[in-house]
């Protein structure tokens, strides 16, 4: 049986959390937050994949409006899953703060500017 889009988005990260694990030499695990917001996370695949099979029943009958629809709560459901996983969970080595704010404040620092 083929794992449901959420199943395989919480292999994917469990998966990357030992591999980072392995090269801090640590055994890192979710903390409770983290843990709830892969949940989420993993529930909003699985809706979105449900939605998709809507759409693309949806395209074979060309029932345009409902297709229209269902493509921009795919198009949510996408950015969604994207949003928590990119800013909530981050097995990696890089720091949570996002690029662009890391090189603002970068940026301030090398001008010497101190923020009060």
């Amino acid at each position: 049986m083929a794992l449901s889009a959420g199943a395989a988005l919480r292999r994917r990260m469990n998966a990357e959390l030992v591999r980072v694990g392995k090269l801090e030499g640590k055994k890192l695990v979710w903390d409770a937050t983290e843990r709830e917001t892969l949940a989420r996370a993993a529930g909003i695949a699985d809706r979105a994949e449900r939605l998709a099979a809507v759409f693309e029943a949806s395209l074979a009958e060309s029932d345009i409006g409902t297709a229209t629809r269902v493509a921009a709560e795919l198009r949510l459901a996408d950015r969604a899953v994207l949003e928590l996983i990119s800013t909530k969970l981050n097995p990696g080595l890089t720091p949570k703060k996002s690029e662009r704010h890391r090189r603002a404040a970068q940026a301030r620092w090398s001008r010497g500017e101190v923020l009060s």
